[in-house]
C-alpha cells in the first residue's frame, strides 16, 4: 500500500516477468546485465565484461558461453597488435530479451 491507496499489478504482467527472468540462460542476474550492457554498447571485450560484473576469467567464459549457446550474443576472437581478445557481440535474440525487459519494468515503474 502506498498513500493509503492499494497498488494493483496486472497478474499477465507478473507471469511474464517470472517466465522471462526465471527460465534458462536469464537465470542468473550475471547474464541479465551482460545483455543490457551489450545492448547499450552493441559489443563489447570480454575483460571489459569482466570488469562490469566483477566476474573472474572462467566465471565469464562461462556465463558468456551460455548466452552464445542459447543465441543472445556471439563471441569473435580478434588479434591486436599480437594479443588475443575476445569481442562479444549482441545478436537480435539479444536485443529481444533487452526490449522486454525494459518493457516489463516500465511497465512496474508506471511509466
Amino acid at each position: 500500500m502506498t498513500d493509503g491507496k492499494e497498488m494493483h499489478v496486472d497478474d499477465s504482467l507478473i507471469r511474464s516477468i517470472f517466465y522471462e527472468f526465471t527460465r534458462d540462460p536469464m537465470d542468473s542476474s550475471t547474464r541479465i546485465m551482460i545483455v543490457v550492457a551489450l545492448a547499450m554498447n552493441g559489443k563489447m571485450r570480454m575483460s571489459d565484461l569482466m570488469k562490469l560484473t566483477g566476474c573472474g576469467k572462467s566465471s565469464i567464459s562461462n556465463h558468456v558461453y551460455r548466452l552464445e549457446d542459447a543465441g543472445y550474443l556471439k563471441t569473435r576472437k580478434v588479434s591486436i597488435f599480437s594479443s588475443p581478445r575476445v569481442i562479444v557481440e549482441i545478436t537480435d535474440k539479444g536485443l529481444e530479451f533487452y526490449r522486454k525487459y525494459v518493457s516489463i519494468i516500465s511497465k512496474l515503474s508506471g511509466k
